[in-house]
């Protein structure tokens, strides 16, 4: 929306601008009779023309400012629940990685999804899905649609289709549990790519009992590679992510322009 402010507000200026500089050319000219008042006019409009435009851009600086202060903030949010929970559990570094998504509702929908508006990963791997988050589809949406933390031990299933050729007809054969609402384009893209996923929600820290994003961290699956137990069902890994998720909240509950 303030995109669309800003870009119209622009164009106006720019045609009160090429107006004004037309009128000054065909006074020049003589096309028009030189008049004073008109004269004045167009400094006044060309004056105001330069004043607005500086404006736009003070506010689009001020809150591009604010946009990056809040993407800056929310990496080292995520970073510093990778180390600890790594720290605390004897995980390397570059086996974790934590999303956050926000809630919103794509102007070519009426359907409300979840949007990835950061990803922090050491290793850079595994790559992006391409999921559309929505509530019950995977242990995200699960958390998004029962407002709850959520966790779930997929390592089995990794481990088991993975390297699969996942037929329509495979697909259907596969249990529920397993399938964890995915699609079967879904499963295909992200089977073979995490053991474990804890997901929390955030809550709007202006409005009660408003669940504005998702908070997940994620362990990805190494085939071959053993972990002993669940270390992201661990209290300490979910106080880890409860703690991030506050923090979240605050961050995400204060308002900021999206600008480019």
């Amino acid at each position: 929306m303030w995109n669309f402010i800003v870009v119209a507000g622009r164009i106006v200026i720019a045609v009160a601008a090429i107006a004004a500089v037309f009128v000054s050319i065909l006074q020049t000219q003589g096309v028009l009779p030189k008049n004073d008042l008109l004269t004045a006019s167009v400094t006044f409009v060309s004056l105001i023309v330069i004043a607005l435009d500086n404006l736009v851009t003070l506010i689009r600086r001020g809150a591009r400012d604010k946009r990056v202060k809040r993407e800056l903030e929310i990496s080292n949010a995520l970073m510093a629940l990778l180390l600890n929970v790594g720290k605390q559990n004897s995980l390397r570094f570059e086996q974790l990685g934590a999303c956050v998504y926000v809630a919103k509702k794509p102007i070519w929908t009426r359907t409300t999804e979840l949007v990835r508006i950061s990803r922090f990963r050491p290793s850079g791997y595994p790559q992006q899905s391409g999921v559309t988050w929505r509530p019950k589809k995977g242990v995200v949406g699960q958390a998004w649609g029962d407002r709850k933390t959520t966790y779930k031990n997929w390592h089995a299933v990794a481990e088991r289709y993975s390297n699969a050729e996942i037929t329509d007809e495979s697909f259907k054969k596969i249990g529920l549990a397993a399938r964890s609402g995915f699609t079967k384009a879904d499963f295909v893209s992200i089977v073979g790519k995490y053991s474990e996923i804890l997901a929390e929600p955030i809550w709007d820290t202006r409005v009660k009992k408003k669940c504005i994003g998702i908070v997940a961290i994620d362990r990805q699956y190494e085939a071959g590679v053993a972990v002993e137990g669940e270390p992201l069902n661990h209290a300490d890994t979910r106080s880890f992510l409860s703690t991030t998720a506050a923090l979240l909240g605050t961050v995400l509950s204060t308002p900021t322009e999206n600008v480019s």
